[in-house]
């Protein structure tokens, strides 16, 4: 974006800019896809089950066709032609169930109707969205020019503090390689005979361009796997790598590694094929070419013949059996885990250390902990004890799960029993005694609070400020930060406070959302030296980012069937190509998304299911010997369809 906006806004929506025209009309489709699927799931329900219900089975084939009609006009890119006919298909109605007993129907037809919610809430004449685009002009305009100014100031600060953040060491870096006609960054090209760049499918704009900058044009040794490029929270981007790949220049070579040497035959194929399948689905930038496939790198991978296991637990039949009474679907999975790894290290006398089991967050590995101990099985489960794991991290991270849900009762002990609030044991046992059946601490205190709670509760009622503002509040509460924490624990939350602000600007203000994030994250940003030793006789559970280049004769992957939506209920949203996202209000203070927020969400949410298919792939490709898939589910009908595009924006999990 420039300061010259008004002069590049476009008249109709054949004007807008290639990329955010292509995403909105990508959003577009995938929603119509999904309602066309969801048809077509209904017509071949009424054909094998009901073939007798002629009435019904005359309504939906109309609006079928009535879709057929829209999605031609959508294929032509003609926006005005596909929302009057997409009003007139939305508006026929569909029957009603012809079996109540059957919820086959009743699931179809809910998918159906939620995706014609969803392109009704966004589907205004192109006027209005383009009315919205230019009014949001000014506003962008503003928050650039706030921005330049901003950063401004911050440099002066930083400059006056003789300082530098962690973004400067990149940027000053690459200012001093161009400085002078790139003077300096013709040394270092004479220094270095060759440059090596490893894991290069985690390398970020300005840390390819630095290496660009030092590099001759044939004296750069990269290498890296797209497929395993995990590490979007810190700005990896995939698509440099794959780039090079696709476009190499005159003194370049591409080299595929076309052996694996670690896993089974049967493991090998398996992968092949699965992500064949997945990274090629329609509509995604990920792909798995003819390249990417793999052989065996010696015979000693054909002795083993064990089939991969995908262990579908199904609850209510489980429930009814006695070691699973009275517990949720993680602990039920946990159990299984446990009891199956004990199962085959006695009758097949095989170490424990032979096992691994992969989670993908952390808030899984307490489940697993509590199963071992049941079971009296050795296990190692790395709870760090580094930054996010310091007593004044741990009790912010309390706080902000408090201000998520007063009525948590473990944060509000917490934060209770610390400097926070300063309550001692006897007040929280005497509440605990004395408080109704049901009745949170928070809404037993509330009853009669002292000034400590008063203003707790006034953070409380701030909770929709921005994340770092209530950071701030929470760290002047009872004066905190400033008489309660050593120099090490202001450090610690510096740096929190510093996430945070990195956090809102490239993803949400939403604390939920930054909860979420740091949860996932906690292995990957605060690893340290693993405590145990290769030859330690234990299993082990780690996240699917700890086992990265790692590898185990046998892997449990603990699935999931369903995969959280971003959060989007920010003001405004970035993005490295599409720019700046915003919502428009209307007369009556109704927000409604501007197109190139729309176009921004839906990339958004392509590369954060992209990353998912990587994380996906290797967790999957980390067993030397056998790997079981296991989840805890309610009903096999549900993953009795076809894998598709659609599907895996229901974010239906690695089980759909």
């Amino acid at each position: 974006y420039t300061l010259s906006l008004h002069d590049a806004l476009p008249i109709s929506l054949d004007d807008l800019p290639a990329d955010i025209r292509r995403g909105f009309f990508s959003y577009l489709k995938l929603k119509q896809t999904q309602i066309s699927q969801a048809l077509a799931q209904i017509k071949d329900l009424f054909f094998y089950d009901y073939p007798d219900k002629t009435a019904h089975i005359e309504k939906i084939n109309l609006k079928d066709r009535l879709y057929q009609q829209a999605e031609e006009a959508l294929n032509a890119m003609d926006y005005e032609g596909y929302r009057r006919a997409f009003i007139t298909s939305s508006a026929q109605p569909m029957p009603r169930t012809p079996n109540k007993d059957d919820l086959r129907y009743a699931r179809f037809k809910d998918m159906l109707v939620e995706s014609e919610d969803a392109l009704a809430s966004i589907l205004f004449d192109s006027e209005t969205l383009l009315h919205d685009l230019h009014d949001s002009a000014e506003v962008v305009e503003t928050l650039v020019a706030c921005t330049r100014t901003y950063l401004e100031v911050y440099q002066k600060l930083k400059q006056q503090a003789q300082v530098i953040d962690f973004d400067d060491m990149e940027h000053f870096a690459l200012q001093i390689l161009t400085a002078n006609d790139h003077a300096i960054a013709k040394e270092y090209q004479k220094r270095f005979s060759v440059i090596m760049v490893d894991e290069f499918q985690d390398s970020n704009d300005i840390q390819d361009t630095i290496v660009q900058l030092i590099a001759r044009s044939n004296n750069v040794f990269r290498v890296g796997d797209v497929k395993q490029s995990i590490y979007g929270f810190r700005h990896a981007r995939p698509q440099i790598m794959q780039s090079y790949i696709d476009h190499p220049k005159e003194t370049d070579e591409v080299i595929y590694l076309s052996n694996n040497y670690r896993s089974s035959e049967t493991l090998v194929e398996f992968n092949n094929v699965f992500y064949q399948k997945l990274m090629n689905l329609p509509s995604f930038s990920s792909s798995y070419r003819t390249q990417d496939c793999v052989s065996i790198g010696g015979p000693w991978q054909q002795a083993v013949k064990e089939p991969i296991h995908f262990q579908a637990l199904l609850l209510n039949e489980l429930k009814e059996q006695e070691a699973f009474t009275n517990m949720n679907q993680r602990q039920i999975k946990a159990l299984w885990i446990a009891s199956q790894i004990k199962k085959m290290h006695e009758e097949r006398k095989l170490a424990w250390k032979d096992f691994v089991v992969l989670v993908r967050s952390n808030h899984n590995k307490d489940d697993l902990r509590t199963a071992f101990d049941q079971l009296h099985l050795p296990y190692f489960i790395e709870i760090k004890h580094g930054f996010y794991q310091s007593s004044a991290i741990e009790l912010i991270l309390s706080a902000l799960a408090f201000l998520r849900d007063p009525h948590d009762d473990i944060a509000f002990a917490s934060i209770a029993l610390s400097p926070l609030l300063d309550f001692n044991e006897n007040q929280l046992a005497q509440a605990r005694l004395k408080r109704k059946d049901k009745e949170s601490f928070y809404q037993y205190f509330s009853s009669d609070p002292d000034a400590s709670f008063q203003a707790l509760d006034a953070v409380l009622k701030k909770r929709n400020l921005p994340i770092h503002s209530l950071l701030n509040e929470l760290y002047d509460l009872n004066d905190y930060y400033s008489t309660s924490t050593s120099l090490q624990e202001k450090t610690n939350l510096d740096l929190l406070y510093q996430q945070a602000v990195a956090f809102e600007q490239e993803q949400s203000s939403d604390l939920y959302a930054f909860i979420d994030f740091i949860d996932s994250i906690k292995d990957a940003q605060s690893g340290e030296a693993n405590p145990i030793s290769s030859d330690d006789d234990v299993i082990r559970v780690m996240s699917i980012h700890q086992s990265k280049g790692l590898q185990f004769p046998i892997v449990f992957l603990w699935s999931n069937h369903a995969q959280a939506a971003l959060d989007f209920r920010s003001p405004f949203l970035f993005d490295p190509d599409l720019g700046i996202g915003i919502r428009s209000m209307d007369s009556n203070c109704i927000l409604r998304p501007s197109i190139v927020r729309i176009a921004m969400q839906h990339k958004k949410d392509r590369e954060q299911l992209e990353e998912e298919m990587r994380i996906l792939y290797v967790a999957t490709t980390r067993a030397q010997n056998e790997m079981y898939i296991v989840d805890c589910i309610r009903s096999l009908e549900l993953y009795q369809q076809e894998l598709t595009t659609a599907s895996v924006f229901s974010r239906c999990g690695y089980t759909g």
